[in-house]
């Protein structure tokens, strides 16, 4: 049981590997699982130090299985079938039981995040564009140059109706109130 368990947060750990996580709550989260694939190593050898383990058992890995035993994660194709699909890890040992890693949902997830990442950043250097032009308006009010004032201001109200708006329709919980 230890040695399916370690497996299969390997497995999905070799997924998350291919993410690029920034500090929040899904790196807190990507960061227990290597601390879990950790203690999971621990136990197995503790348990093979004590001789509770006995050999390698070999785990079959393949990318389609037509006749294994039943999955815990079935996924249905537009056939409607039940079948592993050929974009799932799927991991069998000899008593039947089997894990399927949709390595193509998690593919798409981060294909989802590394978008989301570049609107914000996007979102966030147009912010800082939008701030310094606002800045600038303010100083050239207070040296009496209204006409660079104006021009400033008009600058600042495109940057927000042409770029952020924009970004914030794509993405409106990227929005803080």
């Amino acid at each position: 049981f230890i040695k399916r368990a370690r497996d299969a947060v390997s497995l999905i750990l070799e997924e998350l590997l291919q993410f690029d996580f920034r500090n929040g709550p899904l790196r807190r989260k990507y960061d227990s699982t290597k601390y879990s694939l950790k203690t999971l190593e621990t136990v197995l050898y503790e348990l093979s130090v004590a001789g509770a383990v006995g050999g390698h058992e070999s785990l079959v890995i393949a990318e389609n299985l037509d006749d294994g035993g039943p999955l815990k994660r079935m996924k249905i194709n537009e056939e409607g079938d039940s079948k592993p699909v050929a974009d799932d890890i799927i991991m069998q040992e000899g008593g039947g039981m089997s894990l399927a890693i949709p390595k193509k949902e998690i593919g798409e997830i981060r294909e989802r995040t590394d978008h989301r990442d570049k609107l914000r950043e996007s979102l966030i250097k147009t912010c800082r564009d939008g701030q310094k032009a606002a800045k600038q308006a303010i100083f050239a009010l207070h040296r009496g140059d209204a006409a660079r004032a104006a021009k400033l201001l008009n600058d600042v109200e495109n940057c927000v109706t042409n770029d952020l708006l924009p970004i914030l329709k794509e993405e409106p919980n990227m929005r803080h109130d």
